[in-house]
C-alpha cells in the first residue's frame, strides 16, 4: 500500500488473492492498496478466489477497464461501481450478487462498449443489463443459463406492456404517464433531465434491452453466448484495450 503511493505513474493494477483466503482483513488490504491509487486507476483486475467476507467497494472515478472474479457485490457495492462514469469494459466472473436484483438508476449514466457477465447468476446479470446505459455497448457475454433465465424474464416483462388487462400493467402504464408529464414540467422549468430520467419516459430499461438484444447478432459456442451489435456511430476508439479482455 505504501509502496503504491510512491507510484505517481500507476494505471494498471491487477490484485489476485491467495486460493483459501477467507479472511476480511486480507481483503481490507486488497482494497486499501486500490484506494491508495484510486484517483488515477484506469485499469483493475481484481481476484478474491474464496473470499467469505464483505466489504464497500472502492470508489474510482477514472477507472475505464474493471475485472473482478471470484467476489460477490452488495447491491450497495454497484452504486460505487458506476461511479467510474467513464468506464467501457466490465468483466464479471463468478461475482454472484447478494439480495435482490434491481436497477440502480445512477448506472444509466455510465455507458460501457464492453460487457460480461459469467456465472455471476441471473439477479447480477439482470440488475447489470437494467442498470448501465446501453448506448455505447456493441458487445455483451453471457454464460447459457444466465442468457436463458434473461430471456425468460423479458418475456415476462413483456407481458406486463401497457394495454393489457393486468393490473399491475396498468400501474406501470400510469407509473410512466405521470413519469413523463413530470419530465416536461421539469423541461419547462429549465431542470436537466437525468440519464435514467430520459430512459424511463422512452419505454424503461427493460424495454431498451429487450430493442437491444434483437437489434444484435447472437452468437453460442462453449457454453457462451455473444452478442454483437452493429451500430453507426464510431465506437471504435473508446472500446480501448487492456490484457484481461476475454477471448471473443
Amino acid at each position: 500500500e505504501g509502496l503504491l503511493t510512491e507510484l505517481p505513474q500507476l494505471r494498471q493494477l491487477k490484485i489476485h488473492g491467495p486460493w483459501r483466503c477467507r479472511t476480511l482483513a486480507a481483503v481490507e488490504l486488497a482494497v486499501n492498496s486500490i484506494l491508495a491509487v484510486a484517483r488515477r486507476l484506469e485499469t483493475l483486475d481484481f481476484s478474491y478466489r474464496g473470499f467469505g467476507g464483505a466489504f464497500a467497494w472502492p470508489t474510482l472515478p477514472d477507472l475505464q477497464h474493471l475485472r473482478v472474479r471470484h467476489c460477490p457485490l452488495a447491491f450497495s457495492d454497484l452504486v460505487a461501481v458506476f461511479a467510474s462514469k467513464g468506464l467501457k469494459t466490465l468483466v464479471l466472473e463468478d461475482c454472484a450478487l447478494m439480495g435482490s436484483s434491481g436497477v440502480v438508476r445512477c448506472g444509466a449514466e455510465v455507458l460501457p462498449s464492453d460487457v460480461s457477465l459469467l456465472k455471476c447468476g441471473e439477479p447480477m446479470a439482470v440488475t447489470m443489463l437494467l442498470s448501465l446505459g446501453l448506448g455505447r455497448l456493441v458487445f455483451l457475454k453471457l454464460d447459457e443459463l444466465t442468457d436463458r433465465e434473461l430471456k425468460a424474464n423479458l418475456r415476462k416483462a413483456s407481458q406486463l406492456s401497457p394495454g393489457g388487462s393486468d393490473a399491475l400493467a396498468e400501474l406501470q402504464a400510469q407509473a410512466e404517464a405521470e413519469l413523463r408529464a413530470e419530465l416536461r414540467r421539469a423541461g419547462r422549468a429549465g431542470s436537466r433531465a437525468t440519464a435514467a430520467e430520459r430512459r424511463d419516459a422512452a419505454g424503461g430499461p427493460w424495454k431498451h434491452l429487450k430493442r437491444w438484444l434483437e437489434a444484435a447478432d447472437r452468437l453460442c459456442s462453449s457454453g457462451l453466448v455473444e452478442y454483437r451489435q452493429q451500430r453507426s456511430i464510431d465506437v471504435a476508439s473508446e472500446t480501448g484495450s487492456s490484457e484481461f479482455l476475454p477471448e471473443k
